[in-house]
């Protein structure tokens, strides 16, 4: 019986794509000058993104910002800024346990406001991590829950959609 579950559960690690992804939305008040200086100023993300205890700013590498980061269960990994363009779009990763997981955040004016679109991307290569992230979504907040958190940060009421992408 025992045989058949852990069986099933490689099994799943197999057939799941290596790279899985996640997506929300949300339109702001705030205009994209107002949301991008939020997101842009990554150090002070732990003061709302639901997972992150504690930033710590690094010295660049190559041009790329990067951070030291705690999350709230105590792990400890790099954050790395990948690309930016002011006002428009940031993007970041890092790599906790085997698996790679991307940021993309998209700010455009809509209005006299803005939307935001965050999409969450999971890599994972080995079959046995890759089956407990199918399961979990990288055991972290998702992009709802992260952009829900950002909206209440800028003071306003958190209304995110899932995007089915």
């Amino acid at each position: 019986m025992l045989a058949a579950i852990v069986g099933a559960f490689y099994g799943v690690g197999l057939i799941v794509p290596r790279s899985q992804r996640l997506g929300s939305y949300t339109n702001l008040q705030a205009t994209p000058r107002e949301v991008y200086a939020q997101l842009y100023d990554v150090e002070s993300w732990d003061r709302w993104h639901p997972d992150f205890a504690d930033l710590r700013e690094l010295d660049e590498v190559d041009g790329q910002r990067r951070w030291r980061v705690t999350d709230k269960e105590g792990r400890t990994f790099e954050l790395v800024e990948n690309e930016y363009e002011e006002e428009r779009h940031w993007q970041g990763s890092f790599e906790i346990e085997g698996s790679r997981t991307t940021y993309r955040i998209v700010v455009v004016g809509s209005g006299s406001g803005s939307r935001v679109t965050f999409k969450k991307t999971l890599d994972t290569r080995d079959p046995w991590v890759r089956a407990r992230e199918f399961f979990t979504f990288g055991g972290g907040a998702t992009p709802l829950a992260i952009l829900n958190a950002l909206t209440a940060q800028l003071g306003e009421t958190p209304a995110a959609v899932k995007d089915n992408d």
